[in-house]
């Protein structure tokens, strides 16, 4: 479960992007969060995985406030997809593993059935081999983005926060 409660957070210059803002997501919830531009959706993202850290309260990860839980843990139960897709000049593959370098063939085959674009790989030329060229230049748009999925982490993985774009 996530809990945010009574979360401010304010940037330079004394710059308001939330303030008291108080929820709970349980386990399995799918949450969307929409406003208009510079309503705080993106700061809210960005506290999960501790890119920011709040001005006043806390935010709960299953009871645990995020600033007592190691960046490192972290990392590896939290996935990420921002806004901006990135992508490397190198394989489709080795652009997969960049959450994690360690995973398998088969575990990131099984991350981009859940993408649902395991099948658009396999059509490329050479498949998780292919060059996609930097910032996927190589791809469209949709692909890029779809590709960039299964970077954030694995089906397994607790937590998976989305950008504003997603």
């Amino acid at each position: 479960m996530i809990q945010f409660f009574q979360v401010y957070k304010t940037y330079p210059a004394n710059i308001p992007a939330l303030i008291n803002i108080s929820f709970k997501i349980e386990q399995g919830d799918f949450v969307f969060v929409t406003g208009p531009s510079g309503a705080g959706k993106t700061t809210i993202t960005y506290l999960i995985p501790r890119l920011y850290d709040p001005t006043q309260g806390r935010v709960l990860l299953d009871g645990h406030d995020l600033r007592q839980v190691a960046l490192d843990s972290l990392a590896e139960n939290v996935g990420m997809v921002t806004q901006e897709t990135y992508l490397f000049h190198t394989s489709l593959g080795e652009n997969l593993r960049y959450a994690k370098p360690a995973a398998t063939q088969s575990e990131l085959e099984e991350a981009c059935r859940a993408a649902n674009i395991h099948d658009f790989i396999q059509s490329l030329p050479e498949g998780y081999e292919t060059v996609v060229g930097e910032r996927g230049y190589r791809l469209s748009g949709g692909e890029t983005d779809g590709a960039h999925l299964p970077v954030a982490g694995s089906p397994g993985d607790p937590v998976l926060s989305f950008g504003v774009g997603a």
